[in-house]
């Protein structure tokens, strides 16, 4: 997809003022309910997501979208589930969806495809990314709710997923061969995290679903790979001379003006 630098700037000014606005209002929302904690984390958040969302690199694209998908949930869902939405979630998710729609082109130009070029599945692993900066994202605040709360075995699972899934993102991102190894190993660490440390299984789910991402694409690649079609290579062919036809008679005039004089002498 080919943009224009002027209107790739556009893009990123309307997505950065989109999650403003969404974070303004969420702000608002947490000191009206006198909870400072929960402000200051609302407006770094957001301050976040609009910083990644102005970046020209695809790792910046993706951090900033994977932030604003998470206040984009909750509206999804009371639209799809409850059939409708109240005023502060229509507000602060309908930034945030618009930040989403006005980057997606962003991830698909011409100069994001030369910095993230996989062979195969571009679409697939950047979905994996930012689901996996999502998911970590989710399990770090997660992490410092529990320890706050006394849960030492639940932020101790939140901790090792939340880093195991950002350092995924990095480098599926980065096109590292260890950014797939940790997406195994956050799908690892998530069902383990379910089953020893209290962690509920959809949030085991969605932290394994970078891993299932990625592994089906290697799968994909494994099992049907991508056959080039051979370049067509069309002969070309000169025509053969003719063939030279010369008299008996003009060959004995060539000869007697190539045979020096004294030769000549000599044969007579």
């Amino acid at each position: 997809m080919s943009l224009s630098p002027r209107s790739q700037s556009v893009r990123r000014v309307l997505a950065a003022a989109a999650l403003a606005a969404s974070g303004t209002v969420a702000t608002q929302l947490a000191v009206r309910w006198s909870d400072l904690p929960t402000s200051i984390t609302m407006a770094t958040f957001f301050t976040l997501a609009a910083i990644g969302v102005t970046r020209r690199s695809v790792l910046g694209q993706v951090a900033g979208r994977a932030l604003a998908v998470i206040p984009a949930v909750p509206l999804l869902y009371e639209l799809l589930v409850k059939q409708h939405a109240s005023a502060p979630i229509l507000a602060i998710g309908g930034g945030a969806i618009a930040a989403l729609a006005l980057t997606r082109p962003l991830l698909h130009t011409d100069e994001a495809r030369a910095e993230f070029a996989p062979i195969r599945f571009r679409r697939l692993f950047l979905a994996a990314a930012t689901v996996a900066f999502t998911s970590g994202t989710l399990f770090s605040f997660a992490s410092f709710e529990s320890a706050a709360h006394g849960h030492v075995a639940s932020a101790i699972g939140s901790a090792l997923l939340g880093s195991s899934l950002l350092g995924t993102a990095v480098g599926i991102v980065r096109m590292r061969g260890w950014g797939v190894l940790l997406a195994v190993l956050s799908t690892v660490i998530a069902f383990t995290s379910a089953a020893f440390f209290g962690v509920p299984l959809a949030a085991a789910l969605l932290a394994a679903a970078p891993g299932f991402l990625v592994g089906g694409a290697l799968a994909t690649a494994r099992l049907a790979p991508e056959t080039a079609p051979l370049p067509a290579r069309v002969a070309s062919y000169e025509a053969a001379p003719e063939p030279a036809r010369v008299r008996v008679g003009e060959l004995e005039e060539l000869d007697a003006e190539i045979e020096p004089p004294a030769a000549r002498a000599q044969t007579r």
